[in-house]
């Protein structure tokens, strides 16, 4: 009777230790928001006045439960400015939102980094199980979607900054995409 149950405390040692495993190989965020920058000028590598009210504006999408049910975001991350691409606003749509959850604006990633990007997201473990934003430009966020995981995210309008993209994951690592309006300032989309 002994061996018996010391064969079984054994086979199911064996087995949550294969089910904890199996729980490592899909850890990954729970949720991931992409967003678009804020509006921009007809010139210039800065937001418009808009734009800067709609940065203003983002900490308010923090008492909204459909996009905090995983808590506040533990990693933000906008492109960084390079020489060719000189665009500020990813960076400046995130700093009111940065300064209101006291988290650093990770600014690593240049825009066409889009496979280290989703690396860093999908693999460091700081992330698991906890909330990420994304502030890029709209024609790589299809590109940086399908990188999470998402199958055949839709394109992202050219005249569209007031949606948010929530990607979530399920226990087998699945992504799946949600488009959701910020309703941050008047006339914003529903």
């Amino acid at each position: 009777m002994i061996q018996k149950t010391g064969s079984a405390v054994l086979k199911t040692m064996l087995c949550m230790f294969v089910l904890l495993g199996a729980c490592e190989l899909w850890a990954r965020p729970a949720q991931v928001m992409l967003i678009r920058h804020g509006e921009k000028p007809v010139d210039g590598d800065d937001l418009s006045d808009r734009g800067w009210d709609r940065a203003k504006a983002l900490p308010q999408l923090m008492k909204r439960a459909d996009l905090t049910r995983f808590g506040q975001p533990v990693g933000l991350f906008a492109m960084v400015p390079t020489a060719k691409r000189k665009s500020m606003r990813a960076i400046q749509t995130l700093q009111f939102l940065s300064q209101a959850i006291g988290v650093r604006t990770n600014t690593d990633f240049e825009r066409d980094m889009v496979e280290p990007l989703a690396t860093e997201i999908l693999e460091n473990s700081i992330y698991d199980n906890k909330a990420v934003w994304v502030c890029w430009e709209h024609k790589v966020l299809v590109d940086i979607a399908k990188a999470l995981g998402v199958d055949d995210p839709p394109d992202w309008p050219n005249d569209q900054f007031d949606r948010v993209w929530v990607i979530t994951y399920d226990t087998g690592g699945h992504a799946t995409l949600t488009d959701l309006p910020e309703r941050l300032l008047p006339g914003d989309s529903n």
